[in-house]
């Protein structure tokens, strides 16, 4: 029987990089065998990028890293075991070849986990070898030219046949292809168990054994008798007679909130300790099996509905948790129906698998937030895959209306623009990416090119040296936010009002913003543009809104401009003078009269702003009675952008 060699390289940390890529819809126009062999390539020049830097880090052999890096990976999903065979398998070959002073891209070459295709370039991470390339690699070969493991083929076969690992993957695999509960007893598409598309992704069920009770369902009889929606609320107050469903939810509009989004919605990450040697500990990859059974998604820590605290210094309420707390009878009431990879092409794959009945549930807020994909795809040449105006104007109309034959009556929906994601290649481009932060070898542009090369890059559009073909892929991006602005203007539904909100990011941006940084211990803060392998998950906007929020209160004023911070403000009377001045230079004594005047009348002015870019984001119907009843969702749409600002100066309830 032949060994699972085509996966099993990347086994011990990257495994769950070949799960995400095989699990993204975004990816289905590439031929299988490039992917597949792409994916492969990555995963051995990680993994074996990782082993070296221990040994280094630790000053230690290479045979001390691989045993120190099993050790470090949890007992579940047997991910220490299959890591231990990785070793005694390929161990061996790698010690000698690294012993040789070769790079991972050698290594993984001649081990021939990565190939040059006749006719293709030389896909590589790190800097190629000042010998000839073709000599270098024909000395690697010569070095483990006797061993066996090159007489066994690397394809045909993939760690899921690994008789211990079958059932595991089999679960994983059916949950990512129905996007609904692996463990759901009555088939109400709500599950007690955490990942495997369970509660992490959607309400947890109060009661797996009985179809009719479920989160967002409206109360059976008030709930006198059991918790029929799952919000903790039931029975009867002996004192009056009244139910406490009715006591506490009656008239309180209950509304749960719905994602249908891609890997940002689902919160995809990959945390930088699991790739950086010089942090990582026994402690980096306790959550490695929740990970993996959450598709390398984190929807319980999402912008939209994580309910779970986040481990970033910047403090993140959900859309959720804020519906939650305005009104405790929306407890577990959502949904996050999110893809890798997903876009307005893929959507009807598993829409089915939002929940929603028109008659028996409350009605919902249903957030559109396809991002990225529709403009983005591995391709070398990615134009002739986007997405064109009309083909999203079509797809976008049968989502719509397949929302309005299921959801509840008063619902609303609104769809999101797409971001200008050229900020990933003019923010990123210089910094070193985790795996050449130590040896000042590898920055996100090596990546970029590394991953378009392979043909598996999440966004080569924006993710490329190449300036033309950026703004080419921003241009579409606009092209699609129009149509998406011009459906929610134009097109009117029986059962949701329907509003649009841009993804604003360099208007939302530019006033206070390039890439500011932690100051107070010198190093950058958790979560920052550097500190992950997808930049798209590294919350940008949040960090950059939340500090222009610091300017607004008076926690940081700039002296000239968005790129330059100074000094932090701690005072209403230096936020004053900070926004009197504009730009936040020194005034010198008090103001004359004059001067407070002009002040007072750049404050509304910079307010007004502030309302127009960041707070008053609806397009759609105007009624004073439709903007109170949809502005819950929008005004903390993104996790402490507009809102902080908008309470700050007061125009909003908090």
């Amino acid at each position: 029987m032949k060994p699972p060699w085509k996966i099993l390289m990347a086994t011990p940390l990257f495994f769950l990089l070949t799960l995400h890529t095989l699990a993204s819809p975004a990816y289905d126009h590439q031929p299988g065998t490039r992917r597949s062999k792409g994916q492969v390539c990555i995963g051995c020049v990680l993994v074996v990028s990782v082993i070296e830097q221990l040994a280094q880090v630790h000053n230690s052999t290479v045979q001390t890293s691989m045993e120190r890096l099993c050790s470090y990976l949890p007992e579940k999903l047997f991910l220490k075991t299959t890591c231990y065979l990785v070793v005694s398998i390929f161990g061996p070959d790698i010690i000698k070849l690294l012993k040789a002073d070769v790079n991972a891209d050698v290594v993984c070459h001649t081990l021939e986990f990565c190939k040059q295709d006749p006719g293709q370039p030389l896909c590589h991470l790190y800097p190629l070898p000042k010998e000839s390339w073709k000599l270098t690699l024909e000395k690697a070969r010569q070095i483990v030219k006797k061993s066996p493991t090159l007489t066994y083929s690397r394809s045909g076969s993939d760690i899921c046949s690994l008789p211990f690992l079958a059932k595991i993957c089999q679960r994983i695999k059916l949950a990512i292809q129905n996007s609904l509960p692996f463990k759901d007893v009555d088939s109400d598409k709500y599950s007690v168990f955490p990942t495997l598309r369970g509660s992490h992704w959607r309400g947890r069920d109060c009661n797996d054994s009985n179809k009719m009770a479920y989160p967002g369902r409206r109360p059976d009889n008030w709930d006198t008798h059991q918790d029929s929606n799952c919000n903790g609320i039931w029975g009867v107050d002996p004192k009056d007679g009244i139910p406490y469903e009715k006591k506490f939810c009656e008239g309180s509009q209950p509304r749960g909130i719905i994602l249908l989004g891609d890997s940002a919605g689902a919160h995809f990450h990959i945390p930088p300790d699991w790739i950086t040697a010089s942090q990582m500990s026994l402690k980096s990859f306790f959550n490695l099996p929740t990970a993996l059974t959450n598709e390398l998604d984190w929807p319980q820590l999402s912008g939209t509905t994580g309910f779970l605290d986040s481990t970033s210094r910047v403090k993140e309420n959900s859309i959720y948790l804020r519906l939650r707390k305005r009104n405790h009878c929306n407890h577990r009431d959502y949904q996050n129906i999110s893809r890798n990879g997903a876009s307005s092409q893929s959507l009807e794959r598993f829409i089915e698998s939002l929940s929603r009945n028109q008659l028996l549930d409350q009605p919902a807020i249903v957030i559109y937030a396809m991002i990225g994909n529709d403009v983005c795809n591995g391709k070398i040449d990615p134009v002739p895959g986007m997405t064109t105006p009309e083909k999203l104007y079509s797809k976008v109309m049968e989502t719509l209306q397949y929302l309005d034959s299921h959801l509840p009556n008063g619902s609303h929906v609104i769809l999101y623009g797409l971001p200008d994601g050229t900020f990933l290649w003019d923010n990123l481009h210089s910094r070193y990416h985790p795996l050449g932060q130590l040896n000042k070898d590898v920055t996100y542009a090596h990546l970029y090119s590394f991953l378009s090369c392979l043909q598996v890059s999440p966004c080569h559009g924006w993710m490329s040296s190449n300036k033309t073909l950026r703004t080419l892929t921003s241009e579409r991006a606009e092209q699609l936010s129009i149509t998406l602005k011009k459906i929610a203007t134009s097109q009117k539904f029986t059962n949701f009002n329907l509003f649009y909100m841009d993804f604003d990011f360099q208007e939302s941006v530019c006033v206070c913003v390039h890439a500011p940084q932690s100051r107070r211990s010198g190093r950058r803060a958790e979560g920052s543009s550097a500190s992950s392998l997808n930049p798209w998950m590294d919350s940008t906007l949040v960090r950059w809104l939340y500090s222009c929020w610091q300017i607004a209160s008076g926690r940081r004023c700039s002296s000239s401009g968005p790129r330059s911070w100074e000094r932090r403000i701690h005072s209403t009377s230096r936020l004053s003078r900070c926004l009197e001045t504009k730009g936040g230079t020194k005034s010198s004594g008090t103001p004359a009269p004059g001067e407070l005047r002009k002040a007072e009348t750049w404050v509304n002015s910079f307010k007004k702003w502030l309302w127009e870019r960041l707070c008053h984001k609806l397009t759609g119907p105007s009624s004073a009675a439709s903007l109170q009843s949809a502005f819950l969702p929008f005004k903390s749409l993104v996790s402490l952008s507009s809102l902080p600002l908008c309470h700050f100066w007061g125009w909003l309830p908090k």
